[in-house]
């Protein structure tokens, strides 16, 4: 899947929160967009799965503007999107595996495609032992292992990763990333990653950096 955003704006009635922001996401790549806190990347990710509309510019998915897609298209486009959040929400009372398939039902998948995809997920992440468990009874790093597996689930295209690394002690941090990222590798799955961490895009080989400061989207080299 190709996204490009062209000159995007987001405007509100208290000033631009994006503004002029053009982007190419090629299929697999990995970018890595670091800013401070409250400069737009968290309305980027809005943008990207087309819950925040630009008050000015176009996205395009595949050759197609997201403005004139159809409901169904753009709910197809979406099931292809596993988010990890700056906090993950989990339904507590439910298991590992509950909670993964529950992800796999939102994408569409029948029973035996859900728990395949859900079995596949959990082992890509080492979590295949602790599915029988529930939430609230794992540590926060396997909770982030979990919160991977569950944006992997399904058919996923690409990873929109917001702030989600943030308090992980370095070894959980590296764990949690060679994870993600041999995942990722191995299902060709694209990454976009924001983080307030100036230096998580150094763990990162081969990914594409920019910076973001008060809405406006530049190239790191361009930044410095």
């Amino acid at each position: 899947m190709r996204i490009e955003l062209n000159d995007v704006t987001v405007d509100t009635r208290h000033g631009p929160i994006l503004t002029g922001v053009t982007l190419s996401l090629e299929p697999a790549s990995k970018t890595v967009i670091t800013g401070p806190g409250s400069c737009g990347k968290s309305v980027l990710h809005s943008v990207l799965l087309w819950q925040s509309r630009p008050t000015s510019g176009s996205m395009i998915i595949n050759t197609v503007p997201a403005a004139t897609m159809s409901a169904g298209s753009l709910r197809r486009y979406r099931t292809q999107l596993g988010v990890i959040a700056q906090i993950p929400t989990f339904d507590h009372e439910l298991t590992v595996f509950e909670n993964l398939l529950l992800a796999a039902a939102a994408r569409g998948l029948r029973r035996e495609e859900a728990t395949s995809a859900a079995l596949e997920a959990l082992a890509d992440v080492g979590m295949s032992h602790r599915r029988s468990h529930r939430v609230d009874e794992l540590s926060d790093a396997e909770r982030t292992l979990v919160g991977i597996a569950r944006a992997v689930t399904g058919p996923t295209s690409m990873l929109l990763i917001d702030d989600a690394f943030v308090g992980l002690d370095e070894p959980t941090l590296r764990t949690a990333l060679d994870m993600m990222l041999t995942t990722a590798s191995r299902r060709e799955i694209g990454l976009v990653i924001t983080t307030s961490d100036p230096t998580l895009a150094e763990l990162i080989p081969g990914c594409d950096r920019y910076t973001m400061h008060e809405g406006r989207l530049s190239p790191l080299q361009e930044a410095a």
